[in-house]
């Protein structure tokens, strides 16, 4: 029997649902600051839940995995939910480190207790394509849906919490992630596949060439540009059954050659933090919380779109000034979008300001979305085969880092500096895309030979 796939969509959202839910009811702390760390330890331990959820899988199995983790992830955003409001004194009261430390480990505990279903289910894909050709699934397609789920339930995720703040409060978007853990979770991992698995040890990685799976980073498109590494590489054919045929980079290989990648990904993750700050801040000055997730879910909605139809549409330019283009595009959208909230805080713009608002995060989300696809091409382009995994995980590592930056940052700006000047962090980090793209690059000619899927990215 072939997994569900309305009960797998159910199962992964809570981990889609902690970022943006746990910004939304940490802003119960009373600063931004404790917002910024409470979620920036929440996405650190979402980052390394899967790497770690895959080596627990390999001894336990996947079934007793996913319902441990799902129970203390329950357990621990009902702790979440309880020392919030403890954290924040009231006026004129200096704060307990305890409790706030106590939020932070917290934070981090519930990231990494997150059920891993993603990266479970495409193991459930990989398997049902290798040992069971006649149910008629191939890796290929089922990878692609994968990816497009999880970017879909990031956009959702913001709209959906922004939403039920309204009437249930700030901590809706946990009170749901509790919910599905503690009822999708455990239904997901009692599917009879997981039995299947467990018997034959294929809990995470069936064989030397199964899925590729880094570390998580809960940002739109960067689950397409994963894919289309996996895809332009050779690691997911198209038909039940078939092997995979891995194939060699289609340019200049080595870490020299990737050396940028990391850094345009580090300046992505800091605006894409900061931003998260920002739709806190332009909704709070417009008395409308839950606009932050109408915001949010607009960038991430144009992300998306944009990475899956923008790069294949714009074939008049040669993939650098491609690249040019769209980042200099990010630090004009990012400097708008400054400029648009310095107006808002200033004159408190309402319901106009706010139109405006999600107009400049759609301009930013557009740009995020092609830069993220971008910076895996260079990777399905050049990584050498052995150390693709590797790579894939440190542009992951480098955008979380961005983003727990340009959260952080953000948020200690907005309460030291004034809360206009959050954008300037924004600002900062479309930079240095920018920068890096414009400077000059040699260019190297492609490896011939079995290169050939990847000299088409």
């Amino acid at each position: 029997m072939a997994p569900s796939r309305w009960l797998s969509g159910a199962a992964r959202a809570p981990a889609a649902l902690l970022p943006v839910g746990m910004l939304f009811a940490a802003t119960g702390a009373g600063s931004l600051t404790v917002t910024a760390l409470m979620t920036s330890f929440a996405l650190i331990g979402l980052a390394l839940s899967v790497p770690c959820a895959g080596a627990a899988a390999d001894r336990f199995g996947q079934r007793a995995v996913l319902l441990a983790t799902a129970g203390l992830h329950v357990i621990l955003l009902v702790l979440i939910l309880a020392v919030i409001p403890a954290v924040n004194p009231g006026p004129g009261q200096e704060p307990s480190w305890t409790l706030l430390a106590a939020a932070l480990v917290f934070s981090f505990a519930a990231g990494l207790t997150a059920p891993a279903v993603s990266a479970m289910n495409r193991v459930r894909g990989w398997h049902l394509h290798r040992h069971r050709p006649e149910r008629g699934i191939a890796a290929g397609p089922w990878m692609r849906r994968e990816a497009s789920v999880d970017d879909l339930l990031l956009v959702l995720s913001p709209l959906l919490v922004g939403l039920l703040s309204g009437s249930l409060g700030a901590g809706a978007g946990l009170m749901v992630a509790a919910l599905l853990g503690a009822l999708a979770v455990p239904a997901y991992a009692m599917e009879p596949i997981a039995a299947e698995l467990d018997a034959t040890h294929e809990t995470t990685r069936p064989d030397e060439d199964g899925p590729l799976e880094p570390l998580r980073v809960p940002l739109t498109a960067v689950e397409h540009g994963q894919q289309m590494v996996i895809e332009a590489r050779g690691f997911a054919p198209e038909h039940p059954g078939e092997p995979t045929h891995p194939v060699g980079p289609g340019g200049r290989a080595g870490s020299s050659s990737l050396a940028g990648a990391p850094a345009v990904s580090l300046g992505l993750g800091i605006v894409a933090g900061g931003s998260a700050i920002v739709a806190l801040i332009i909704a709070q000055d417009v008395h409308r919380p839950g606009a932050a997730g109408l915001l949010l879910g607009c960038c991430g909605a144009a992300g998306m779109l944009s990475s899956r139809w923008l790069p294949a549409r714009f074939t008049a330019l040669d993939v650098p000034r491609r690249r040019r283009l769209f980042a200099v595009l990010l630090a004009w959208w990012a400097a708008l979008l400054a400029a648009v909230v310095a107006t808002i805080l200033a004159q408190q713009g309402g319901l106009p300001g706010l139109v405006l608002s999600a107009v400049m995060f759609l301009g930013v989300g557009v740009s995020l979305g092609v830069l993220v696809v971008e910076v895996y091409r260079v990777v399905a382009r050049r990584a050498p085969t052995a150390d693709l995994v590797s790579t894939l995980s440190t542009v992951a590592g480098a955008l979380l880092v961005g983003l727990v930056l340009g959260l952080s940052a953000a948020g200690l700006v907005a309460e030291h500096a004034g809360r206009p000047w959050a954008a300037a962090v924004v600002v900062g980090g479309a930079l240095v895309p920018a920068m890096l793209t414009l400077r000059p690059q040699r260019s190297a000619p492609p490896v011939q030979g079995r290169a050939s899927r990847t000299e088409s990215l």
